[in-house]
């Protein structure tokens, strides 16, 4: 959600995102990563090779992704997303179209009550029926479709902008937060 304030000297504008809707990184299995990519229809863009690189990247030993690559594959989960432009494969209109969809935050399941259609679909869940039916009442419990999934979520990108009327001064801050109130990271724009 997104909240725009105008006050007498500028403006702020608040957002919140929900890293729960996102498809995690570090906990995704190949198969859904490769699901999530073939969704996003990138000309020219081998969805199984890029999976298979981003999977090698996280893991060791160093696999046929990653072997002979520099810099050499990182062999450990991902630290950030910005992190996926170091992948083997990767372009930078995949990472641009990836990166609404994936996260290094919460606790590794997909929340069923916010995630888009082609991330439920990722992790083999039935997507367009999940947000249809979400819309008529949100989920208390996993749904039985979707089982995997979580209904309540963990982590948040908070992001405020502020200026002062006429553009003369302006801010930006974001930071990803815990439920429980804990800075997990900030992160620089």
């Amino acid at each position: 959600w997104s909240v725009y304030v105008v006050v007498d000297d500028g403006a702020f504008r608040i957002e919140m995102v929900d890293e729960g809707r996102k498809l995690p990184l570090n906990a995704a299995a190949e198969p859904a990563m490769r699901q999530l990519v073939e969704s996003l229809n990138i000309p020219g863009t081998d969805a199984a090779q890029i999976a298979a690189a981003m999977a090698d990247w996280r893991d060791e030993p160093i696999g046929a992704a990653c072997e002979g690559q520099e810099p050499a594959c990182h062999n450990a989960p991902f630290q950030t997303v910005d992190e996926l432009r170091l992948v083997p494969g990767m372009t930078p209109e995949l990472i641009a179209a990836l990166e609404p969809y994936v996260t290094v935050f919460g606790s590794g399941l997909v929340n069923a009550n916010t995630a888009s259609v082609q991330v439920l679909d990722a992790i083999s869940c039935p997507g367009a029926a999940l947000v249809a039916a979400r819309d008529a009442a949100p989920f208390t419990a996993p749904p039985p479709t979707c089982p995997s999934s979580a209904v309540a979520s963990t982590a948040f990108t908070v992001s405020v902008d502020a200026a002062l009327t006429g553009g003369s001064a302006q801010s930006h801050l974001r930071a990803v937060v815990h439920r429980d109130g804990r800075i997990l990271a900030w992160q620089s724009q």
